[in-house]
């Protein structure tokens, strides 16, 4: 089911894969994945995040009193995916239709710990101190998904011989009433709360941006023209709006290969930006196409500074390869006795389309 804002999807550990293919050693994951939402409540994205198994085991080790106690980390189910010998044993994966191997070697223990949220148990084998943890994100966060894990301590009785015995116990106890699965889920979940507000900046960037040009991209300056001609509608007020094709882009990629393509297009949309006023709009619309919403301006304003971006883009070219660029351009204006949309975008499309043809026979790139 979708994830609701502020709602976290944790995964059980698996393994990771890698190119189709479980990576050797093994790496047990957990996963973290949470829906990312822009003010209106848009979903932009899903960040995901991966703890990696072997960091926790490497903390576990750190923190061994007593070089003979062995640590397990169990599923709720009982199997391990990290064995009493500190392997990486992963019996969760490739041994399911086996019992699980801990319940078989302590059942007395086994059954006992599933009794008790955390305790110690005592037997001929040693000391077993136990906690069940449940990965429930903190504060703001939820989870529709819970996962638990059952951390085990095992201590043999012939390493808690001499005074030193009862301070390793109660150093062991006091460790699992800590315990670090704790506090590892809170961190991580933590970083999203940290780093929301940039990945949703990022997210959101890149849903209405073109990657190549970093102009707006078909979508938002379709919302944006909508918007203007509702306005330049109830004032009365002119609209302009300009088709541009990049010329020859299909030759240079040929020739010159598709970074040189990327670069045209590149310097096309810097010769628009760089030209037209703060409050106009520009979106590359297709491959080698760009639209320009001017408001408050008429077509033949308009023209002028289609002009102006037709030079600045000739004379990158110049500098670029030592030939001039060009541009195809139309241009025309929103009629007030009533324009949809894609009338306005239709007949600048064409006009644009006209002036290509025209600049073919010509050679000329002015707009005529």
């Amino acid at each position: 089911s979708k994830l609701a804002p502020g709602q976290i999807y944790t995964s059980p550990f698996d393994l990771n894969i890698e190119h189709d293919k479980i990576e050797r050693p093994l790496k047990p994951v957990i996963r973290f994945a949470m829906p990312i939402h822009n003010e209106a409540g848009t979903l932009l994205g899903v960040g995901i995040a991966n703890y990696l198994g072997n960091q926790l085991f490497s903390k576990l080790q750190k923190v061994r009193e007593n070089p003979h106690d062995s640590f397990s980390l169990l599923t709720e189910n009982g199997f391990c995916i990290k064995g009493e010998n500190q392997a990486v044993d992963c019996d969760f994966i490739f041994h399911k239709d086996q019992p699980p191997p801990f319940s078989q070697k302590h059942p007395q223990v086994w059954a006992a710990i599933n009794l008790h949220q955390t305790g110690e148990i005592i037997n001929d084998q040693g000391h077993f101190f136990f906690k069940h943890i449940d990965l429930v994100p903190p504060p703001p966060f939820h989870t529709q998904n819970k996962q638990s894990l059952t951390l085990i301590r095992h201590m043999p009785l012939d390493s808690l011989s001499g005074e030193e015995g009862p301070s390793i116990v109660m150093l062991s106890m006091t460790f699992l009433l800590l315990g670090p699965l704790l506090g590892f889920l809170g961190w991580k979940l933590g970083t999203y709360q940290v780093h929301q507000k940039h990945l949703f900046h990022v997210l959101e960037y890149e849903a209405t941006h073109d990657h190549l040009t970093g102009l707006y991209n078909r979508k938002v300056i379709l919302d944006i023209l909508k918007q203007n001609i509702a306005l330049a509608t109830r004032r009365n007020s002119p609209l302009a709006l300009g088709y541009l094709d990049v010329n020859d882009l299909k030759k240079m990629n040929d020739e010159l290969g598709h970074e040189a393509g990327d670069q045209m297009l590149a310097g096309a949309a810097t010769a628009i930006a760089s030209t037209i006023r703060d409050s106009d709009s520009v979106a590359r619309v297709g491959g080698d196409e760009f639209l320009i919403i001017f408001p408050d301006c008429t077509k033949e304003d308009a023209v002028i500074v289609m002009e102006r971006i037709q030079l600045h883009f000739a004379g990158q070219g110049l500098a670029e390869t030592g030939q001039k660029w060009s541009i195809s351009m139309g241009c025309t204006e929103l009629k007030q006795d009533g324009d949809s949309l894609n009338a306005i975008i239709d007949r600048a499309d064409k006009m644009m389309y006209a002036h290509k043809q025209l600049c073919k026979c010509q050679g000329d790139g002015a707009l005529l």
